[in-house]
């Protein structure tokens, strides 16, 4: 009986082309180019996820709005006369100088005397209502000028968060500032850090105490409860260094983020391991 021919463990066409002597300098391709760029592109995702992971930041703020304050350039316009008032302007207008902002019917001679603004400037209070009646020298408006600008030195922003979010924010976490009222469709980010913080939510008396009135009280809580917080300094750079924003005008309403917890992305990739996080 003819024993069976063992069989052999290589493919007959590789033996073939390994006796050839005129297939030796051909090169064996084991990986085609593509599959090359896949594997380096691969690669090149898996370090950045990694560099994220442990070099990116994920941000928790609060956010609400603010305007910048200056007390000292508040000025009051009075009443000429004893007379009925007609008030022509509203908390928040701005108006310029020689603007007429009310008009009193004086009471003995029965003339309309017109009250003009003596300056450019912010209507951020009205004490008297349309035909209510004012004695002579009555304040009937607070005005601030237009023409001074915010001094980070010395002048205050005040801004107001959700009371929902008050019990989060302490003193000296970062805040960024949003402003377009400098120039149409121009936004500037200014920084500071939270100075002084009210956990009671802000009321009508509040706003009328710090010179602004019903109007900006409605406007700050139209969405619900507010707290108000100061932030002092202000600068226009993110490493809380000069310059200093030096160029607002003083009234300019913004919006405000306050950073509650900057957290490494690795922290929720991997709780059990990174579970600090970094607060401000």
């Amino acid at each position: 009986m003819i024993k069976e021919e063992k069989k052999s463990i290589f493919r007959k066409k590789a033996l073939e082309n390994i006796s050839s002597l005129e297939e030796l300098d051909k090169l064996l391709i084991i990986v085609k180019p593509k599959d090359w760029i896949a594997l380096i592109v691969g690669i090149i995702i898996i370090i950045s996820i990694i560099s994220w992971a442990f070099l990116g930041k994920i941000t928790t703020i609060a956010d609400g709005k603010g305007i910048f304050l200056d007390f000292s350039k508040i000025e009051s316009i009075v009443s000429p006369s004893k007379g009925i008032v007609d008030v022509k302007e509203f908390i928040g207008s701005k108006v310029k100088k020689d603007d007429i902002v009310a008009v009193i019917q004086d009471l003995q001679t029965n003339e309309k005397i017109n009250i003009k603004s003596p300056y450019d400037g912010l209507i951020t209070n009205i004490y008297l209502n349309n035909g209510d009646t004012a004695l002579k020298n009555q304040i009937l408006i607070e005005l601030q000028k237009s023409n001074n600008y915010f001094k980070s030195n010395h002048e205050k922003f005040y801004c107001f968060i959700p009371f929902k979010e008050g019990d989060k924010i302490r003193n000296n976490m970062k805040v960024k500032i949003f402003s377009w009222a400098l120039e149409p469709n121009e936004k500037k980010q200014f920084y500071g850090r939270v100075e002084k913080i009210s956990y009671i939510p802000a009321d009508e008396t509040y706003f009328n105490k710090i010179l602004l009135g019903k109007r900006f009280y409605d406007y700050f809580t139209k969405d619900g409860p507010v707290i108000p917080i100061i932030v002092y300094p202000l600068y226009a750079e993110s490493k809380i260094e000069p310059p200093l924003a030096d160029d607002i005008p003083l009234g300019t309403l913004s919006d405000v983020d306050v950073i509650l917890i900057e957290t490494k992305p690795i922290a929720y990739l991997l709780p059990f391991w990174f579970s600090k996080k970094i607060k401000l």
